[in-house]
């Protein structure tokens, strides 16, 4: 593991730590405590706020320091930080939009028809990387940049061996 990665982990564990106890802290004492430049700090709590939504972090104008909202108790995150979703109904949607049948998304995409076809109907949960590709042939479709599938864009093709 990259002794960065460390260093940063240790950082996340102490804010958890402050926040679990109560205790009030700021940007200052994260920056003091390990050593770290002032922008370093505020990147880590930033990225703190952006991975950790569940937890509630509020700052004190007066005392300028940051805390944790016990208003509220904390709950489990609804979906995994990171993780683009969509619903089978959006899938097919798309795909109908882009004149697109299973066996011509599999094929550009090295997918199997019955693989498409169990993202559609929600037995399977569709990859990130196919919310992505489905959602940018959407935009280019919208912006007229999508004529059907005319030709294997994102599929190479195998070289011929002449004999």
């Amino acid at each position: 593991m990259p002794s960065n990665y460390k260093r940063i982990m240790a950082r996340v564990d102490w804010i958890k730590d402050q926040l679990r106890t109560g205790r009030h802290w700021n940007v200052s004492t994260l920056a003091t405590k390990f050593g770290i430049s002032g922008k370093t700090a505020q990147r880590t709590i930033d990225d703190f706020k952006r991975t950790y939504l569940d937890w509630d972090i509020r700052y004190d104008p007066h005392e300028k320091t940051l805390y944790l909202d016990n208003s509220l108790p904390i709950r489990p995150a609804d979906r995994r930080p990171g993780r683009l979703q969509m619903s089978g109904k959006e899938f097919a949607e798309i795909r109908k939009r882009l004149t697109l049948t299973h066996d011509q998304l599999a094929d550009c995409t090295y997918h199997c028809a019955s693989l498409i076809a169990k993202w559609e109907s929600e037995e399977k949960q569709i990859p990130t990387d196919m919310v992505l590709l489905m959602r940018a042939w959407e935009r280019a479709r919208w912006f007229g940049l999508w004529r059907g599938r005319q030709r294997r864009i994102y599929r190479r093709q195998g070289k011929e061996r002449s004999e």
